[in-house]
């Protein structure tokens, strides 16, 4: 009997044993600091036109926004891609005074005739994808961009 007992006992240790659970926790001493959470790829769709369009010409890729012209003076630091209507160039070559010299440019070449691929001096790369055919700096074109951090 004694046996069963002892066999019983060790059987009831050994079953608590495999069902136990163990809670863990850290804390952070520093917790005067916030995480930084780096998103690697975004997607993001913006109406652009050229220089006769409602819609804004001026691309900043590391706001995720276009801006029109007369948002320029508020918002165009940050601003690295231009489009005319025909195709994208660089901040700094744009016509526009403030955005030609916000010292903020991007390399730009197309990768098919709605597609084109690019990289800023602001630390992005990816591509610019256009629903339908630029040419017309009157019209509203929908573009899709890709944005990467490099």
């Amino acid at each position: 009997m004694k046996k069963l007992f002892r066999l019983s006992a060790m059987v009831a240790i050994v079953s608590m044993m495999a069902t136990a659970t163990v809670a863990t926790s850290c804390s952070d001493d520093d917790d005067d600091e916030t995480p930084v959470v780096l998103v690697k790829d975004t997607t993001f769709t913006v109406n652009m036109g050229g220089s006769g369009s409602t819609a804004g010409s001026f691309l900043s890729v590391k706001d995720g926004k276009v801006y029109k012209k007369s948002e320029v003076a508020a918002h165009g630091d940050n601003v690295e891609i231009v489009f005319t209507g025909y195709t994208f160039v660089s901040a700094d070559k744009s016509e526009n005074s403030i955005v030609n010299s916000n010292n903020q440019s991007a390399t730009i070449s197309q990768t098919s005739p709605l597609t084109f691929s690019y990289e800023t001096s602001t630390g992005y790369k990816g591509s610019l994808t256009l629903v339908e055919e630029p040419g017309d700096a009157g019209a509203n074109y929908v573009v899709t961009v890709i944005r990467q951090i490099k």
